[in-house]
This record gives structure tokens, sequence and C-alpha cells, in this order.
């Protein structure tokens, strides 16, 4: 797949409607957005939900090898990525997810 031409970015979709409407539909989101929110729950000791959920998803990338959508992206479903940037939605770059 090719991002620039097929994909759109967070800023084409409302990510936060269509987890309600669409719930288990899968997306695409950036590789180093899972290693470092997985860092971030990992230290503040709040959220271990989503840890165990970014953390399962790094060992699925670690043991598949090529389970990416394209080099930077892997998919995710909408109601984890609630789970794990439901809080931080707003303040992530548009580059974070896109839609496959």
């Amino acid at each position: 797949m090719n991002r620039y031409a097929d994909a759109l970015l967070l800023e084409d979709f409302d990510i936060e409607q269509m987890s309600k409407d669409f719930p288990d539909k899968e997306i695409g989101v950036n590789v180093n957005r899972i290693y470092i929110q997985y860092a971030i729950t990992k230290y503040s000791g709040v959220r271990s939900d989503a840890r165990v959920i970014l953390g399962n998803k790094i060992l699925k990338l670690c043991n598949e090898g090529r389970y990416y959508i394209e080099p930077n992206y892997v998919p995710m479903k909408l109601s984890d990525i609630m789970i794990c940037f439901g809080s931080t939605l707003k303040k992530l770059p548009k580059s974070t997810f896109i839609l496959i």
C-alpha cells in the first residue's frame, strides 16, 4: 500500500466517531507512536490495559517480522486505539494514523 496515493491521513477522517460506529475496524498506526506510547504507559504506571495492548502489538511485530501495512504502519483495532491513545488523540501528529 502506498500511503501517499491510497491512504487517508488522520486529518481526513474522525477517529473518535469511527471508533463509536466501527470499534472492530482496523486502521494503520505509526510504529514509532506505538513504541513511544508504550514507554509513556510503562513509566506512568497508570494505564495497565494500554500497556498490555501495546506490549502485545510490539511482541507481534517482533515475532512475525513483516506485519506492517507499509514500512511505518501496523494495523490496530479502533477500540484498542481509543484505550491506548484516547486522551492524546488531539495532540498527535496527523501522520500517526492512516485509514486502510
